[in-house]
């Protein structure tokens, strides 16, 4: 009988090449690296290397890299670290009850220390005061797995409209623009996609706030892309929205429906089909400095 393991999500084989790594490091290298003896000297030298590499690999400063023993310690440093840092900015941290209990519990430690914790349901979708929040960013081929998005969709519209900021990530044909957006589009079941992770990007509306504000955003911060580009683009769209970049794949036509703006009402809406899902994990530079404009749009630059 051939076995076959899926549980990747939990723990993977080592990889040979690490193994050859670590091999001699965990012969020669014994030493705690953080101790001030001779043995410490070797793994400390070890760890700095790794830490530099790292650090060039997610265009960072070492000392900008923290290693740590697994997901949970780090789910902890990140939230409890950010919010003891950032409580003067606010208090108040949005997340979902599905969320993994590493992320759970540290929030409901924080909580006890006085930080507002909010874990967003299915019901808030359709009842909450949406205008509660700066951005509502809705995930990849949300409109394939939630009913209720396309059930209430009317009032993140309607939120849209007195001024909020929606960003839709990348969606399949269940997403009909015609119904589920501000302006009539046309996202087809045959939608075309750009694999090519180097695909040349034009930037076509280089005055918009998402290429300006809180970054400067560049053809640069499409660099080191993983795996694709984009995928489900939209094939024609009302004139009210604005492309903002074209790409294609070799011998592929330019492509600009992967990424539309609009202004609604007194808010902006934006189809983003471009695969962040796959380059945030990564640490992708520009991907978290595209992303970081986007949540901005509902906000007057500074």
């Amino acid at each position: 009988m051939t076995r076959i393991y899926l549980d990747y999500n939990a723990s993977t084989p080592i990889d040979p090449a690490v193994v050859a790594v670590m091999q001699p490091l965990l012969q020669e290298a014994f030493g705690n690296p953080s101790s001030g003896h001779w043995a410490s000297q070797n793994a400390k030298a070890f760890l700095e290397r790794a830490r530099e590499q790292v650090a060039a690999l997610l265009g960072a400063h070492a000392d900008e890299i923290v290693f740590t023993s697994g997901g949970s310690e780090a789910n902890n440093l990140a939230l409890k670290g950010t919010h003891f840092a950032l409580r003067e900015q606010g208090n108040h941290i949005i997340s979902q009850v599905t969320e993994h209990p590493a992320v759970l519990k540290p929030l409901a430690f924080l909580e006890q220390l006085g930080a507002t914790v909010t874990l967003l349901n299915e019901r808030d979708l359709a009842t909450a005061d949406l205008s509660a929040y700066d951005a509502i960013m809705t995930g990849t081929r949300a409109y394939a797995v939630r009913e209720d998005l396309k059930t209430y969709n009317k009032r993140l519209l309607d939120y849209v409209k007195a001024g909020g900021n929606m960003i839709v990530l990348y969606n399949t044909f269940e997403m009909v623009p015609n119904e589920f957006a501000p302006f009539p589009g046309e996202l087809l079941a045959s939608a075309e996609e750009v694999s090519e992770e180097d695909s040349p990007v034009t930037i076509l509306a280089p005055t918009e706030q998402s290429f300006n504000w809180p970054n400067k955003i560049t053809v640069k911060d499409f660099d080191d892309w993983v795996e694709q580009r984009g995928s489900k683009f939209w094939t024609t769209w009302d004139k009210a929205y604005t492309p903002m970049i074209s790409t294609f794949d070799k011998g592929q036509p330019p492509q600009s429906g992967g990424w539309l703006t609009a202004t609604y009402g007194k808010g902006h809406w934006t189809y983003f089909a471009y695969a962040l899902h796959r380059q945030l994990p990564y640490g992708v530079p520009g991907a978290f400095r595209i992303t970081a404009n986007l949540l901005a749009l509902g906000k007057t630059p500074k």
